[in-house]
């Protein structure tokens, strides 16, 4: 009997031992985890998004915080910001992004951070289903995810009201839950694009009443140089190296077949003459910007040619046709695709930029728009743009302020497009921005300044 109880005791002994010993494991993983948390706050931000964000807005607007934020207040009002899940949906413009705060574990708020010119404002985002979201993509077994990107018209008005992306995610099970059963969820972020409304709630990081400075926003680092084209090209145009392939395309209008430029990234140029002559609107063969060896050209130059000459198949015979002096639809397809690339690696969309170099006049076009402007072209719906671009284009084929007219008529009614904007390289260095009026029956040109 005494057997017996001695070894009912050791028993207990040993369960409480192995019971305290699970408790300490478990302290420790929850402190593990709160550090981890309380790390997030302040180191360096490191993004695992499953999407692409806009890494240099997010690093910039946790610079922005740490500057200003009493790190304690904001953990004790709100909670701990994982700046390493912060999420900027389909925004590449250095304006916009989510970041998750942390209590017990799980995500119970959000910090949306907004720039608006040279300030950056924080706000509260107390949204449900965003909330659920974030915890579904920072702490569950996600299989799949995808997003969409789309621009609602407002009731009364054709113009974009409200521009919301949708992402998903497929949620997978763990190895070791048996009773789990895997499903699909989404959620749909819209920014409201201008308008009134109720002012969203100031998220405090300082610890003062109504969130001290945060009304008025915080001094934004390096605003982006995309803001401004003209300042672009204007520079564009006083590099030596730019300046030489201009130069050597401008001798090239007088043959037969186009010649031009790529420009990667870094910055590298490379020259082609590889258009033939015989082709029926001698259009420049340039490499394929979706194939993955080419997916970061920047930007590309070529020449329209005085005239060129083709075999017409229908009357058996050689036809000699003037060139038509400013950038044609297999241009803008072209270009529509690099700003497409340049939207999918995060860079700024508006360094991309298509050239014609002409006779006449040489002309660039930049993107000016959005990503909710962005639109591409199959290779069989760009073919079907090119005859009547010509036949629109044949009557104003002497007369360049005609042309820079229906170029951009025909880019609005026929390919609708939007967020394009051409711009004239004049001879005497200077350039000049040319925009539809409202009629869409004249143009407006506005100067860059010098």
């Amino acid at each position: 009997m005494k057997r017996k109880i001695h070894l009912t005791r050791m028993l207990l002994v040993i369960v409480t031992i192995l019971s305290m010993s699970s408790c300490v494991r478990d302290d420790l993983a929850a402190e593990s985890q709160s550090q981890k948390n309380s790390k997030n706050m302040s180191a360096k931000f490191a993004s695992r998004s499953f999407w692409k964000e806009d890494n240099v807005y997010i690093n910039k607007v946790q610079q922005v915080f740490l500057k200003v934020a009493n790190l304690e207040h904001v953990r004790t009002r709100y909670g701990e910001l994982n700046w390493d899940y912060a999420m900027t949906f389909g925004n590449f413009n250095e304006t916009y992004a989510l970041v998750p705060i942390i209590k017990d574990n799980k995500v119970v708020l959000l910090m949306e951070a907004v720039r608006t010119g040279n300030k950056v404002f924080f706000y509260e985002k107390d949204n449900k289903d965003l909330v659920e979201f974030f915890n579904l993509a920072m702490y569950s077994n996600v299989t799949k995810y995808d997003e969409v990107i789309e621009a609602k018209a407002g009731v009364l008005s054709k113009t974009p009201a409200f521009v919301c992306t949708t992402r998903w995610l497929t949620i997978g099970c763990f190895e070791n839950e048996t009773d789990c059963v895997p499903y699909t969820t989404s959620v749909t972020n819209c920014e409201y694009q201008g308008g009134t409304g109720i002012p969203p709630k100031t998220f405090d990081p300082i610890g003062m009443d109504g969130g001290g400075d945060g009304n008025n926003g915080y001094e934004y680092p390096e605003i982006p140089e995309e803001i401004d084209p003209c300042r672009k090209i204007k520079s564009q145009r006083s590099n030596v190296d730019f300046y030489s392939k201009i130069n050597v395309l401008e001798s090239d209008t007088g043959l037969k077949k186009e010649t031009g430029f790529t420009q990667r990234v870094n910055g590298q140029y490379v020259y082609h003459d590889n258009a033939s002559a015989t082709n029926t609107n001698n259009s420049l063969s340039l490499p394929d910007p979706n194939l993955p060896e080419n997916k970061n050209i920047k930007g590309f130059l070529h020449t329209h040619v005085d005239s060129y000459t083709y075999y017409d198949d229908f009357q058996q015979v050689d036809v000699t046709r003037t060139g038509i002096k400013i950038l044609s639809p297999a241009d803008i397809t072209y270009f529509m695709d690099l700003v497409k690339n340049a939207h999918d690696e995060g860079r700024p969309l508006n360094d991309v930029y298509a050239g014609m170099i002409a006779t006449i006049q040489n002309y660039q076009i930049r993107f000016t728009g959005n990503q909710y402007q962005i639109k591409t072209f199959t290779d069989e719906e760009a073919a079907a743009f090119r005859a009547p671009y010509t036949i629109f284009m044949q009557k104003s084929i002497d007369n360049q302020s005609k042309l820079e007219l229906g170029f951009l008529q025909f880019l609005s009614e026929k390919m609708n497009l939007k967020g394009i904007t051409l711009y004239r390289m004049n001879a005497d260095g200077t350039n000049t921005e040319i925009s539809l009026n409202d009629d869409k029956k004249s143009t407006n040109e506005t100067n860059c300044p010098n």
